[in-house]
């Protein structure tokens, strides 16, 4: 977590505390991938002062906008979109999603 928490501040300029473990990604080996665990946490909404306080590290994004979820996903490349379509459903329960390379399993922690 304490690795989320270091990235939101860096990449947006924020101090959050993720509310829980959304969702964790298992990625085996592929021919140009090495094994991984993806986790995913479910980050609150933003308050209007913490939307104005937004700084963005310009060596690694240049912009940002908020989006209907559904609208969201169509900018994302097809691994992520699958991952995250998949989280939104889960987004509003206090229960972890395990999915195994981008595939939902019937398992929830």
């Amino acid at each position: 977590m304490q690795a989320c928490i270091r990235e939101i501040h860096e990449e947006l300029g924020l101090m959050r505390q993720p509310k829980h473990l959304l969702c964790v990604d298992y990625l085996p080996t592929s021919h140009d991938k090495i094994e991984a665990l993806v986790f995913i946490f479910a980050g609150g909404i933003l308050t209007e002062q913490e939307i104005g306080d937004i700084r963005l590290q310009k060596s690694e994004l240049s912009e940002f906008c908020f989006l209907p979820p559904a609208e969201a996903v169509t900018r994302l490349n097809n691994r992520l979109e699958k991952r995250i379509t998949q989280c939104i459903e889960y987004l509003h329960s206090s229960r972890t999603l395990y999915i195994e390379n981008q595939h939902n399993l019937p398992i929830t922690i």
